[in-house]
């Protein structure tokens, strides 16, 4: 999946009516891509940059698994690129490569 940098909070509404359709079959879902939304697993308070995206994940049941900055810059570092699952168990090694 790829959700474009300057996309408008109607993308997440629409994404979440999609998975709900999807939720309804009872099925384990995976879904990886480039949201172009932060994701900071050390956080205390919110763990996305989006906090319309972090409720929308949470409200779905799904876990982020990526935990190490996919995108590098020279001053920055972001986990923009994400791995959701319904079932995290079944996930047995998940890691980002080093360039």
């Amino acid at each position: 999946m790829y959700r474009l940098p300057n996309s408008t909070q109607c993308w997440i509404d629409k994404f979440e009516k999609q998975m709900e359709a999807i939720d309804i079959l009872n099925m384990e879902t995976h879904i990886i891509g480039d949201f172009n939304i932060n994701y900071s697993p050390n956080s205390n308070n919110n763990k996305f940059s989006n906090s319309k995206w972090e409720n929308a994940v949470l409200n779905l049941g799904f876990s982020q698994l990526i935990e190490w900055p996919t995108r590098v810059t020279k001053t920055t570092s972001s986990i923009i690129d994400h791995l959701y699952t319904t079932r995290p168990d079944l996930m047995c090694d998940v890691t980002v490569p080093n360039y």
